[in-house]
């Protein structure tokens, strides 16, 4: 049979591994819903890029509020093209109260003004 010793620094060892399994299940999820977001944040900055494309986009900075405490900040500035606009836009956003910002970067051509 086994003396008291054994069972005990047997039990220790599972205590050690159920830890260490649990802390990995936790680190996991944390990961998962920081991508959910992250991908959430692609999809607002492509949606908000493809809005600003199909217009001429003033020159200036606004903001678009979006849900899930998702915020888009817009800055328009002249390309360095002729009849060109730059574009930048940044998403921020938290998740477990750590904040984290995507951006996008882009050249939308403008119409020549008279």
């Amino acid at each position: 049979g086994f003396t008291l010793i054994e069972v005990l620094v047997a039990l220790a060892i599972a205590g050690v591994l159920m830890l260490s399994a649990a802390a990995l299940y936790w680190q996991q999820k944390e990961i998962g819903q920081r991508l959910v977001a992250q991908r959430a944040a692609d999809e607002a900055l492509e949606n908000a890029y493809e809005s600003l494309r199909t217009v001429e986009p003033a020159i200036g900075s606004f903001a678009i509020p979006g849900s899930s405490g998702l915020t888009l900040t817009v800055a328009v500035t002249p390309g360095p093209v002729p009849q060109t606009r730059a574009l930048d836009i940044v998403a921020t956003y938290r998740v477990h109260a750590q904040p984290f910002r995507r951006s996008l970067q882009a050249l939308v051509r403008v119409s020549a003004t008279p």
